[in-house]
């Protein structure tokens, strides 16, 4: 699987997850726990950048949506912080593999 697809496919993933969690916290977890081998096969470090970046962005997105329809919330401070960090770390992430370039590295597992 290329750098590329990888990044797509956990980015994928990672935007679903806040959907399930109206499911509830045990679907959510469970998703993440079953997904989690597309994360460490292959390229680890974009799997991480990927699901980093599709939860945030997705959760960040609801959440605004939310707003935007004028729900109210004790701290609408923190709950964005659950999504705008994690954005932030998975486009940290892509950036710099981005720049390092998609050869393997340490964060490579070939099988």
């Amino acid at each position: 699987m290329t750098v590329q697809r990888q990044w797509l496919t956990t980015a994928m993933l990672g935007a679903v997850t806040p959907i399930l969690a109206s499911f509830g916290p045990v679907a959510m977890l469970l998703f993440v726990v079953l997904s989690s081998p597309l994360v460490v096969r292959g390229h680890r470090l974009a799997g991480l950048s990927g699901l980093l970046t599709g939860f945030g962005g997705a959760w960040t997105f609801l959440l605004t949506r939310h707003v935007v329809a004028g729900s109210e919330f004790d701290n609408a401070t923190g709950w964005f912080a659950v999504g705008i960090v994690p954005l932030s770390i998975g486009l940290i992430l892509a950036a710099a593999i981005a720049r390092r370039g998609p050869s393997p590295g340490p964060w490579t597992v070939s099988r």
